[in-house]
């Protein structure tokens, strides 16, 4: 550092209270600081003069000064936010207190000036560390995407980073990356012969043999329930209250069967949290300490895993990358080196990025087709192998739904079935087979079919006239939607949900006849966009099926015979996108046809199953009518272990934040933090730090 320039400024109007809290710079601090005037401006200018201008997320304060008349368009922009994102991607947090703190650099006043700008120095010294420190392999990767960005920044780094690093063409680049990446590789089969015989433990000895537990008599009963389940084909409903310790009661019979059998036994949870609980941490457990030697696998949906070919897709198809998506390819590019599972959501993104993740994910279905010539280097193929051939695959709820109604299903027949959570699968069930669309999303596939037929030179005349008049009728139809949601929003809501019932089609007798228009629009764009040649209809295809669903949805929201089996629903917000959808009336049906008939033996479990003390609410909304119906209390005295203080004198919780923070800041100062407190909306949690921030910092 040659020479540090800091001056505090009056803006000239009061410090919002929020920004105080932030910056510890309050008004009083300004009484005596200049304005910013020509004489200032031309300082600030000398003092930077052509250096490359460093900062975290340099933009936003670039155009603090850009907007207040300090020239500097032509400075080279260094940002350690977007270096970091390619170089840590691992970390909790990239602001710059966090980065700081986890490299080990002091930071004496965050969010003053001078400080935080020590701080990104000293963050670029060690960023730049951990560049010069990668493998020559990574470095040549690097060298290639940051030859591909448009960005001035990106030329800088590539000279800074990688000035020891030849570059590479495109094909090695494919191949390098391919070697990364690795075929999948069918495991050895073992040679035919006699399998060693192999004595088991029961149930009962397994638990009393591992270490650190206790023996919990339901636990041990649930356990046997869920093994007879298994060996006998059947259907059961367990509930089995918090702390029973449910995920071991299935997770050991299904093991001890699967290994007896050679059946897999598939088990579903409600998120991918817990399937990540479940295989890092309890299968992890069990597989060190049961003593037998079983395979266990994890299986997401396809949008979940990185696709190598569309990764090359859209690399290859686009000449130039901009600065934000040269950091995110960056950022996947080394993370191929580092994932042992292939997920997307291992990563950590930011507002740009997660569109762009959307094209390299495996949820489209030239992925899995033999045409791909990519196929055996897929992350969800090696997944689905893995999984296949595993004793215990955990998958959740949303993908067992989409398993069961897939063409293309990544797990194959499923035959012994575990449903944790259970009483999530209603809701799973009707939101897997909802479809919707907006009017934008619309937009946005006609305006990618028309850039593919631009970029391959193909004219279909009269194309654009086509689209304007599908568009138009849509319009239409969300007007007679929109006006219908609105007579039912008695209360004026900024966003209201309107199920489409039998009155909307009494009031909207020729709704058929505008159907029908849409659909003769729809049909002669299809037959149009077939005449491209078989390289453009590839490219076309994805977008194409998008428009099929749009008429879909369509069809079923205009005909009122189909609410006999669906639920339409338009959905107005005023501050976003109008939507209209369907899902289905009787989720309980279609679980009975995909599922419950086709599953040699399931079981349901959750905590909370019995209404009123029975099961007849989700016994006929699932359609359970063969399962066998089983419940267990709970092992703990919960009047002993916990004690329950509710305030009386509080009065109502709504309309009374600044009584309720009070309390909160009492509460805190007595038992010296160590509180989680739960809040319903961010404005809640914005007054509640406004009120207790300054505070909370005096108490320490």
């Amino acid at each position: 550092i040659i020479e540090p320039f800091s001056t505090l400024l009056n803006p000239l109007i009061p410090i919002p209270e929020v920004i105080s809290n932030i910056t510890n710079i309050f008004d009083a601090d300004l009484i005596w600081a200049p304005v910013l005037d020509d004489e200032l401006r031309q300082k600030i200018e000398n003092f930077i003069w052509d250096a490359p201008i460093l900062g975290h997320k340099t933009n936003f304060d670039r155009d603090f000064l850009l907007k207040n008349g300090i020239e500097i368009e032509e400075n080279i922009v260094l940002d350690t936010f977007l270096l970091a994102n390619i170089i840590l991607p691992y970390e909790k947090s990239l602001n710059l207190g966090s980065l700081c703190e986890s490299l080990g650099i002091e930071l004496l006043w965050a969010h003053r000036a001078l400080d935080d700008t020590i701080g990104t120095v000293k963050l670029f010294e060690k960023i730049t560390q951990k560049f010069y420190t990668l493998s020559q392999n990574k470095k040549e990767l690097l060298h290639y995407l940051f030859q591909k960005s448009n960005a001035k920044s990106f030329e800088y780094y590539k000279n800074f980073f990688l000035s020891d690093t030849q570059k590479i063409a495109e094909e090695e680049f494919v191949k390098k990356t391919l070697k990364v990446v690795k075929k999948y590789k069918e495991p050895k089969k073992e040679e035919v012969g006699e399998k060693p015989t192999i004595s088991y433990k029961s149930v009962q000895d397994i638990f009393a043999s591992l270490p650190n537990s206790e023996l919990r008599e339901n636990q041990l009963n649930m356990s046997l329930k869920i093994e007879d389940m298994l060996l006998w084909d059947k259907k059961v409903l367990i509930e089995a209250p918090t702390w029973v310790g449910k995920t071991f009661a299935y997770l050991i019979p299904s093991i001890i069967y699967s290994l007896k059998s050679d059946e897999s036994v598939v088990i579903s949870t409600n998120t991918k949290a817990l399937q990540d609980q479940i295989f890092y941490k309890d299968l992890d457990f069990l597989k060190q300490n049961l003593g037998y030697d079983f395979t266990f696998a994890k299986l997401k949906g396809r949008k979940n895993y990185f696709s190598i070919s569309r990764y090359f897709d859209y690399l290859f198809n686009n000449s130039k990358l901009d600065i934000d998506e040269t950091a995110f390819f960056s950022k996947i590019c080394l993370w191929l080196f580092d994932t042992e599972f292939w997920e997307l959501d291992e990563l950590n993104y930011y507002p740009k990025e997660y569109s762009y993740q959307k094209n390299i994910n495996a949820d489209h279905f030239l992925v899995l087709l033999d045409t791909n010539d990519y196929k055996v280097y897929e992350y969800v193929f090696k997944a689905r192998c893995t999984a296949q051939s595993a004793n215990i695959a955990i998958i959740n709820h949303s993908l067992l739904i989409q398993e069961a109604i897939s063409s293309q299903p990544i797990l194959g027949q499923i035959k012994n079935l575990i449903v944790d959570e259970a009483h999530n699968l209603e809701d799973t069930t009707t939101d897997a087979f909802k479809q919707s669309f907006t009017l934008n999303g619309l937009g946005e596939s006609i305006g990618k079919i028309t850039n593919i037929l631009n970029k391959s030179n193909f004219h279909i005349d009269n194309l654009d006239k086509k689209f304007e008049n599908l568009i138009s009728l849509i319009s239409l139809s969300f007007d007679l939607f929109f006006d219908y949601a609105m007579k039912q929003n008695t209360f004026g809501n900024e966003s209201y949900e309107a199920l489409l019932e039998k009155d909307f089609y009494v009031d909207n007798k020729d709704i058929l006849n505008l159907c029908n228009n849409i659909e003769v629009q729809f049909v002669d764009i299809f037959n149009h966009l077939q005449t491209s040649p078989d390289i453009v209809f590839s490219l076309l295809k994805t977008e194409i099926s998008n428009l099929e669903e749009i008429l879909h949805i369509l069809k079923i929201a205009f005909d009122e015979k189909s609410l006999t089996v669906y639920i339409p629903i338009f959905s107005y917000n005023k501050h976003s996108n109008n939507t209209l959808s369907y899902t289905v009336l009787n989720p309980g049906n279609f679980l009975q046809l995909i599922l419950w008939n086709k599953v040699d033996s399931v079981a349901l479990t959750s905590a909370t199953l019995k209404i009123n003390e029975t099961f007849d609410y989700i016994k006929n909304t699932l359609h359970l009518n063969d399962f066998e119906m089983t419940s267990f209390e709970s092992d703990f005295d919960y009047s002993k272990q916990a004690l329950l203080f509710i305030p009386n004198d509080l009065g109502s919780i709504k309309y009374n934040n600044p009584r309720i923070n009070s309390f909160v800041l009492k509460f805190l100062e007595i038992v010296k933090g160590k509180t989680l407190v739960l809040l319903t909306s961010f404005n809640a949690i914005k007054d509640l730090y406004l009120t207790l921030n300054l505070p909370l910092k005096k108490l320490g």
